[in-house]
């Protein structure tokens, strides 16, 4: 199936959107919320292509005052997917909604055939409901992002600072996300106990420059992520 993908770089910072024969998929992380929204309503035009809108990091970073999905939202060629594993840090609880105008696509959903193959997880439905719905939710969500936020700054300085984080992919830009790329191997850190995945993994091509990096998670605690990262240095 991956081979069936043609990608197509957007002029849009670092979205990518990955293209195949009736659908295309964006990943929407742009600091330039009008501008992303622009390109994807010209892609949602009279003859649009079906359109998947797929990230999950987007609230952890801009907040409620984010009106990206309010100016797409209306598009029947539109799929709005995210989960909020991410966002409200429920990680483990695998949970997250889908929204789309196509009454063929909600028809199709109703057949639940995730039935099949997946329990279903009634304690995160009441724990995210009690996170939208309540003040003591909106403050958990509250201190979670801004907890998070923090980390993820500080150990992103760290990284710069004694030089670990790869400057070749952050070139007139810095990183967003949870995760960033290092200038170290996958086996390198694994050694020195720490979590990573070759950056190898997510390219078909230049396998062996690939292998130099990897891809690590930022979202920890700033002195637990100074104490693994410290025996690098």
């Amino acid at each position: 199936y991956l081979n069936m993908l043609n990608y197509k770089k957007f002029n849009l910072g670092i979205s990518i959107g990955k293209e195949c024969e009736d659908i295309t998929v964006i990943s929407p992380y742009l600091k330039n919320i009008r501008k992303s929204a622009i390109v994807c309503s010209g892609l949602l035009g009279a003859e649009a292509k079906g359109i998947i809108i797929d990230s999950p990091y987007r609230r952890l970073f801009y907040g409620k005052q984010d009106d990206f999905y309010d100016k797409l939202i209306n598009y029947k060629s539109l799929i709005i997917n995210e989960s909020f594993s991410k966002s409200v840090g429920l990680s483990g609880q695998r949970i997250g909604f889908l929204h789309s105008k196509s009454t063929s696509l909600n028809k199709e959903l109703t057949l639940r055939l995730m039935y099949t193959t997946n329990g279903i997880n009634a304690f995160s439905q009441i724990l995210i409901e009690k996170l939208l719905t309540t003040k003591q939710g909106a403050e958990a969500i509250f201190n979670f992002e801004n907890k998070t936020k923090v980390a993820i700054k500080k150990n992103i300085d760290f990284l710069k600072k004694h030089k670990l984080l790869a400057e070749d992919f952050y070139k007139n830009t810095s990183p967003m996300g949870i995760f960033v790329i290092v200038n170290k191997s996958e086996e390198y850190l694994l050694k020195h106990r720490i979590a990573a995945i070759s950056l190898s993994f997510f390219t078909k091509d230049r396998k062996d420059y690939a292998e130099q990096f990897s891809r690590i998670c930022i979202s920890v605690p700033h002195q637990k992520f100074v104490s693994f990262f410290k025996t690098l240095l």
